[in-house]
């Protein structure tokens, strides 16, 4: 089973909301331009060179991937002393604060786009898990891998049956039934 796993070292950050703006030609016609923020955009651009470099040109191409995501973010300050007192490791502790996962997830998926796979619509599984960093650093660590199933082109192609080749006698046969409904068809448009 094919496999990438790749780490992002640095602030995690979400996909942002696309903008717009509205643009006036010089001859006074406006149209509306919808782009990804250049914050976005670089960050995007990081994760696909992150994947590229641990990739070693393996592409996905067509085939459905799972996404695993585990992100690891700076904890409050005080949660360290908080978990001595507690006796309870830092390991243990999911965090519920910081980005959504749901557009950790976007910016990932769609950052792999034409890098790991041809569409992040191939992505059938997705696992983000938010944690506390136990270093002295946040990052993401990342793991693509090709999920074992069919996929309804696959599954189309399994299923055509070939149909078996009809001799001389079958096609001519064929070519005078066709014949014959033409001509009654027409006897009772007539009629």
């Amino acid at each position: 089973m094919n496999l990438v796993y790749f780490t992002v070292y640095g602030e995690i950050k979400g996909k942002e909301r696309p903008r717009t703006k509205i643009i006036t030609t010089k001859d006074g016609r406006q149209f509306v331009n919808t782009y990804t923020p250049e914050q976005t955009q670089t960050y995007e651009n990081k994760i696909a060179g992150s994947y590229i470099e641990a990739a070693n040109g393996f592409y996905f191409k067509d085939k459905p991937v799972c996404a695993i995501i585990r992100c690891y973010f700076m904890p409050p300050k005080d949660l360290k002393e908080l978990c001595s007192r507690a006796e309870v490791s830092i390991d243990e502790i999911q965090c519920t604060k910081h980005l959504d996962g749901d557009n950790i997830c976007k910016s990932v998926l769609d950052s792999l786009n034409k890098v790991a796979y041809d569409d992040d619509k191939q992505v059938v599984n997705i696992i983000i898990e938010k944690h506390y960093s136990t270093t002295d650093r946040e990052y993401m660590q990342v793991t693509i891998q090709e999920v074992k199933t069919y996929t309804v082109k696959q599954l189309q192609t399994k299923a055509k049956i070939k149909k078996p080749k009809m001799n001389q006698k079958q096609e001519i046969k064929i070519f005078q039934l066709k014949e014959l409904l033409k001509r009654l068809t027409q006897e009772v448009l007539k009629e």
